[in-house]
């Protein structure tokens, strides 16, 4: 029996979260990756990230917001779904609208700069993820967006 968790290319699905912050002037919360990432150096991205196993996606993105930026936060709306097939895992990202009950920005190790930028400037799939793509695995990414209800 095939396994349904693969892709028919046999690759595992893996399931990220991003969060998108909105400050009261329109623009929206992205941090930049330290430079003693393993991968993705300096690349600008959403906070948000992998969902562990057996763990809600709102869950998993309340944890992440948190432990990266120190904000807490409510999801209110899902935004879009992007995917794209790496070369060990077929990653589908669900990018969330969130709600910032508490908190103030203060970074973790993993980031090291934080901007607000104009919400109409903001790159999807995500600020930095076809530099990423490019720097990490030499080549052009395969992004496409399934669907998205949030228009800058």
């Amino acid at each position: 029996m095939a396994d349904s968790r693969k892709t028919s290319e046999g690759l595992p699905f893996g399931l990220a979260v991003k969060a998108i912050i909105k400050d009261g002037k329109d623009r929206c919360l992205v941090l930049r990756r330290s430079r003693a990432n393993r991968t993705g150096r300096a690349v600008w991205e959403l906070p948000g990230g992998k969902v562990a196993p057996g763990e809600s996606f709102a869950d998993a993105l309340v944890r992440r917001v948190k432990a990266e930026c120190g904000l807490d936060v409510t999801p209110t709306r899902a935004v879009a779904v992007l995917q794209t097939e790496m070369p060990e895992l077929h990653v589908v990202r669900l990018l969330m609208e969130v709600k910032v009950l508490s908190g103030a920005v203060e970074l973790s190790t993993e980031h090291d700069c934080y901007q607000w930028i104009p919400i109409a400037d903001l790159d999807l799939p995500c600020p930095g993820c076809r530099q990423l793509e490019k720097k990490a695995r030499g080549r052009e990414e395969s992004w496409s967006i399934v669907w998205r209800s949030w228009v800058p």
